[in-house]
């Protein structure tokens, strides 16, 4: 088991995530319902892989349409009428992440080319890429802190974070395959922090004062 040391268990979650991978020996790995200290569930809890086309649809907004439309799908995936208790997914939070060893050590482990972000997507990958099965756990719930890291260091926080979107967006997008949008992609991701350096200097200056 994978998990962030701000995060807060409930007595039988281990109990409960460890039931939902005995049942079947097709689950690769299991998330939980990550929720924030406002009860609000996020959204990383169950996601799709985030392809450039769909990062697009997720940050212009079409992807509200999704239902109407699938093609504009984004990177969220809509919230079930009936939420099934083990939920077929592409992607789970990776705070917290219950795996059998053999499954671990059969694809490889963690690709330690990332540091702090997206290394959870790359797991969730290529356990789907093994043939077996990442799901989500809707009846486990967990609080997640977050944000503790990047308020002390943004700057060092968000530059991983890029780096991390980026070597995940080579390593298995096939549209990095094109010279054009992989350049494209390298300047808007760069684009994007440099964008946000105010942001992360009152960050900074807000957690030291």
């Amino acid at each position: 088991m994978f998990l962030n040391p701000d995060c807060r268990l409930e007595t039988d979650s281990v109990a409960r995530l460890r039931m939902h991978v005995a049942t079947d020996a097709r689950i690769g790995l299991a998330g939980a319902s990550i929720a924030g200290t406002d009860g609000r569930t996020e959204s990383a809890s169950r996601r799709r892989d985030p392809l450039l086309l769909r990062a697009l649809m997720s940050i212009s907004g079409l992807a509200r349409f999704q239902l109407r439309w699938p093609a504009l799908a984004g990177v969220t995936l809509p919230v079930p009428v009936d939420v099934p208790v083990a939920e077929d997914v592409e992607a789970v939070s990776g705070a917290l992440m219950l795996m059998p060893r053999v499954v671990f050590d059969r694809i490889g482990g963690f690709d330690e080319g990332y540091f702090l972000h997206c290394e959870d997507l790359d797991l969730c990958r290529r356990v789907r890429d093994a043939g077996l099965r990442v799901i989500c756990a809707n009846d486990v719930r967990v609080v997640h802190v977050k944000g503790s890291s990047s308020r002390s260091r943004p700057f060092f926080v968000a530059r991983h974070k890029h780096r991390g979107m980026w070597r995940w967006f080579v390593k298995f997008d096939s549209a990095a395959r094109n010279p054009l949008l992989r350049v494209l992609v390298w300047c808007g991701l760069w684009m994007h922090f440099a964008l946000l350096t105010p942001r992360y200097v009152w960050l900074l200056l807000r957690a030291r004062f």
